[in-house]
């Protein structure tokens, strides 16, 4: 599997004329995603195509690899039909005796290549897929800027987007629209200390245990007295803009947005917090996200404190906090390396084990629980690292089937309640 995979499409209104460009930039290992877009007041199709495919690329490092897909027969073909090694063959020549159109772009997208393991993939265009479709949304959307000459720079307080792509012209605050979408990634969580919250019921508990930056909402979301009072409450203490749809797509993490997202700050539980809890769960390089809600969930339930260990899902990624069903806000949770974990266990006196399939260890309901117990599960591919295997009293879930082991939040959920029933 490829490092990322990579969607990128070009517009212009008038060829040549005003142009736009888009990309999105999916990580295949933390799931993360970026988009990203721009234009160009007087382009081409074809150069605002190839500049898509730039500036994805841009955002990898050298050394990686990726599977970028266009609707541009012209851009793919360059590549997979020979064109671009023909050209660089013969000066930048076309077999006509011509110059090459876009020389320029080539060259910077032909050293970016150069540089990555790089597979294109022609993929037809408005035909539902839907990375390809927003793709294609984002980039007509900054052709339409472009030709009006509305495209602010970051400092920008408020964009008027008056396309019928973001539904009716009317001001947005759009200063916290590229703070809200910023926070899908990782790195702007990390740098600006906060999360994003979506969902009815995920905001209603927000409302009461977190502190609200700024939120968004649709006119759609307010079908019923629930949201509405939601909302209402929502404006009585923060921030909180009515936008389009379209718009509120454009931040939302969701495949169906319910119309509802708020802005909160990150606020983690110190480790004495955590350890006032008699059981601990740690996950160790735990990346999908979905998993990591479900155990934060599980964990909650069984009234349980949370550590997520080096190489794990961050715990505030859109994903971990909606499936975790509002458990973030009311478990002890933090985060640490693995070294300072089994320091920390030892201060504080926890009995560390480990999910491990391993000819020593224990089958789980055989093993001691009623001590003060930190149980560590790590990644489905890869197990709990060495170093908190070699550390850890070994524990393992007899099975009987074929499946040759089980789902992570799965297992734990099972070993979980077996240590709480333990000392119930």
């Amino acid at each position: 599997m490829s490092d990322f995979t990579i969607y990128t499409d070009g517009s212009c209104l008038n060829n040549p004329g005003p142009g736009g460009w888009a990309a999105i930039i999916v990580n295949n290992v933390t799931k993360e995603r970026e988009e990203i877009s721009g234009g160009k007041k007087d382009t081409t199709n074809n150069r605002m195509e190839l500049l898509a495919a730039i500036m994805g690329l841009r955002k990898i490092s050298a050394g990686d690899s990726a599977e970028v897909y266009t609707d541009s027969a012209y851009l793919k073909k360059a590549f997979s039909a020979g064109w671009l090694a023909n050209w660089k063959r013969n000066g930048w020549i076309t077999a006509n005796g011509k110059s090459v159109l876009n020389q320029d772009l080539w060259q910077e997208l032909d050293k970016l290549v150069s540089e990555r393991s790089v597979n294109f993939n022609w993929v037809k265009g408005h035909a539902g897929n839907a990375y390809n479709e927003w793709c294609d949304k984002l980039a007509r959307a900054a052709a339409v800027n472009s030709q009006n000459e509305s495209i602010q720079d970051e400092s920008a307080e408020n964009l008027a987007l008056n396309n019928s792509l973001f539904g009716d012209s009317q001001e947005l605050p759009s200063a916290k629209i590229k703070i809200a979408k910023k926070l899908q990634m990782k790195k702007y969580r990390q740098e600006l200390n906060l999360f994003v919250v979506e969902g009815l019921r995920i905001c209603e508990m927000a409302l009461e245990h977190a502190e609200i930056e700024f939120g968004f909402y649709t006119e759609e979301f307010l079908k019923n007295e629930r949201a509405k009072n939601l909302v209402e409450k929502l404006q009585k203490i923060t921030e909180i803009f009515q936008v389009p749809s379209n718009t509120f797509d454009k931040i939302s993490d969701t495949q169906t947005p319910q119309g509802i997202l708020l802005v909160a700050k990150q606020n983690l539980s110190t480790v004495e917090e955590v350890a006032k809890k008699s059981l601990i769960i740690a996950l160790d390089g735990v990346q999908d996200p979905g998993n990591v809600g479900t155990i934060l969930r599980t964990a909650e339930a069984f009234n349980c404190g949370i550590i997520l260990l080096s190489g794990s899902a961050d715990i505030f990624n859109p994903k971990v906090v909606r499936s975790s069903m509002g458990s973030i806000f009311s478990i002890p949770a933090t985060q640490m390396t693995c070294e300072e974990f089994l320091a920390l266990m030892k201060i504080f006196k926890f009995e560390v084990s480990a999910a491990v399939l391993d000819s020593k260890s224990e089958i789980y309901f055989k093993h001691n629980f009623k001590k003060k117990s930190a149980i560590v599960f790590g990644s489905e591919a890869d197990g709990v690292s060495e170093e908190i295997s070699t550390a850890a009293k070994k524990i393992f879930i007899p099975m009987h089937g074929t499946a040759e082991s089980l789902n992570v939040s799965a297992a734990a959920a099972i070993v979980i309640s077996e240590a709480v029933r333990q000392v119930s």
